[in-house]
């Protein structure tokens, strides 16, 4: 259980034990509205209460939403830390502002969005695969070509357009699967798409065999890597903590070599006490 201090108007009023500051907001919120008419408390709560954050609970994000009461009742300190976190893109409402919003009580808030933080838009690619790629929210979206660039003479007249596609799929092996269902390998207007859609494909089944081959070692460095795919057809490598590999490599290699160039990493940073049975 953890402490939380209710101020009223800037003055400490009381103190409320609970799991969560959202948990010790709602209590707040009840001690109020059932103790003011007693103590002469006037104004409504979301104006008047503020509740501590000794755990630094609110965190800033994109999807904050300035409405819920995890964002309101805050404290100077709390305020100007989401703020802050926030780059420019909350600030806080003026007096006047809270006053007008006040005739509407639903719609007090004490943040107020300056623009739009659309960092959930950034697409990062999912790796090791190819032309997979994943976006803020969630979704996994395959990016393709949609205008193939055209010249004459040596000029360029028209440049290539490329698009992400978003797929309905959660996971990756339905995303494979849901690629060939609605036909976007052959939509691809790239020159290459057949050969695109069958690396994604050899990646995925590489990525599985990885993964097997993982299961047996112990050693915890391989959680702080990160994994990417190389066009060399060579052995397994390390190179700036990424762990690279070749699809075709992997796929046609037993296990046991594949368990064995990985041992050859776990040696090569000097972690050679490592259980593994194959």
């Amino acid at each position: 259980m953890n402490c939380y201090q209710i101020s009223y108007k800037g003055k400490a009023l009381k103190e409320i034990k609970a799991e969560t500051r959202l948990e010790a907001i709602k209590k707040a919120k009840w001690w109020f509205e059932y103790h003011s008419k007693k103590l002469n408390l006037d104004g409504l709560a979301r104006v008047v209460l503020t509740v501590s954050d000794p755990q630094k609970e609110p965190k800033y994000s994109c999807f904050l939403n300035v409405s819920s009461d995890e964002f309101n009742f805050l404290d100077k300190e709390t305020a100007e830390r989401l703020i802050s976190e926030s780059r420019g893109y909350l600030r806080l409402l003026k007096p006047k502002e809270i006053k007008d919003k006040s005739k509407f009580p639903s719609s007090v808030r004490q943040l107020h969005w300056v623009k739009k933080d659309r960092s959930a838009d950034k697409k990062t690619r999912i790796k090791p695969l190819p032309y997979l790629y994943r976006d803020g929210y969630g979704a996994i979206m395959y990016y393709i070509c949609t205008r193939r660039q055209k010249t004459v003479n040596g000029k360029v007249v028209r440049r290539e357009k490329r698009s992400y596609v978003r797929l309905k799929s959660k996971n990756i092996k339905d995303a494979i699967k849901e690629i060939k269902t609605r036909r976007l390998n052959h939509k691809d207007k790239s020159s290459k798409k057949v050969e695109k859609y069958n690396n994604l494909k050899l990646a995925y089944r590489a990525m599985c065999k990885m993964q097997e081959c993982l299961f047996y070692f112990k050693w915890a460095g391989f959680k702080r890597m990160s994994f990417d795919t190389k066009n060399a057809y060579s052995p397994i490598e390390l190179k700036d903590n990424v762990l690279l590999f070749n699809s075709n490599y992997v796929l046609v290699n037993s296990r046991k070599t594949i368990c064995a160039e990985l041992r050859k990493i776990v040696v090569k940073v000097g972690k050679n006490e490592v259980s593994i049975g194959v």
